[in-house]
């Protein structure tokens, strides 16, 4: 999954009739969050900041789940409440300024918080993204969960460039490079629909490289108590090596 509010280009109507393609919900994900969800009351109240297009959303909402999706790329947003119309269940998908979301929603509400997909790296600075996680901090339930998953930026030392494992579907394929410059980190992305020709998504996009120090360091400020880290879905351990890193906060 994965931060599309940033995209400008004409292509980006490509990628988002993509999304669900390019990004299932895996299995590895599903019982992750099945095993979450037998530790909270039921039903479980979840709020995903940056929700895409739903798919993950919809999966808990089918799980009994009371699921509330924020998210602010119009596309996106229209493709979750298309799928809405077709499925009875308790399940909403809205927009919401970041810097709000504590004015608009119930605070100490939600048992499950998500911000997954990279999404709390679009952030102009580290302190807007220590901001973020305080406000996840003020809507959590007493014992739930703040679920964040992202890239793992220790791969990235100064005047470095990674490719990101290829991400393909039935139809088209998607290529994802980040890069430091030494003063800078910034990400690009390229699509291919069926043989076509690549086509740019995003150039270079400036992105905030939060590390584990860093979150755990933004974690214990904002007030939570336990950091867990893992590499993946499947809570492997975390490595300096590892492609993605997934971090609970409780």
């Amino acid at each position: 999954m994965f931060c599309l509010k940033i995209i400008v280009m004409e292509s980006q109507w490509d990628l988002v009739h993509y999304f669900d393609e390019l990004y299932p919900v895996s299995d590895a994900i599903k019982k992750f969050y099945s095993e979450i969800i037998k530790d909270v009351p039921a039903p479980a109240k979840i709020l995903s900041i940056g929700s895409n297009s739903g798919s993950l959303e919809f999966f808990l909402a089918k799980q009994g789940c009371d699921v509330t999706g924020i998210e602010n790329f119009p596309p996106l947003l229209e493709s979750a409440n298309l799928k809405k119309r077709t499925q009875l269940l308790s399940i909403r998908f809205f927009t919401i300024p970041e810097n709000e979301l504590t004015r608009f929603l119930g605070k100490k509400f939600y048992n499950i918080v998500n911000i997954l997909g990279s999404h709390l790296c679009f952030r102009d600075s580290k302190e807007e993204a220590f901001s973020l996680i305080s406000a996840m901090h003020e809507l959590v339930a007493e014992g739930g969960k703040v679920i964040i998953k992202t890239f793992n930026f220790e791969q990235l030392i100064p005047n470095s460039s990674i490719d990101l494992p290829v991400r393909s579907g039935e139809r088209t394929k998607l290529f994802t490079t980040m890069k430091n410059d030494g003063n800078t980190t910034s990400i690009s992305m390229k699509i291919q629909i069926w043989d076509e020709k690549v086509i740019p998504i995003l150039k270079d996009r400036k992105v905030c490289p939060l590390t584990r120090n860093d979150l755990e360091s933004f974690a214990k400020k904002a007030g939570f108590k336990n950091v867990e880290f893992y590499s993946d879905f499947q809570k492997k351990t975390l490595t300096s090596e590892s492609m993605d890193l997934v971090c609970v906060l409780s």
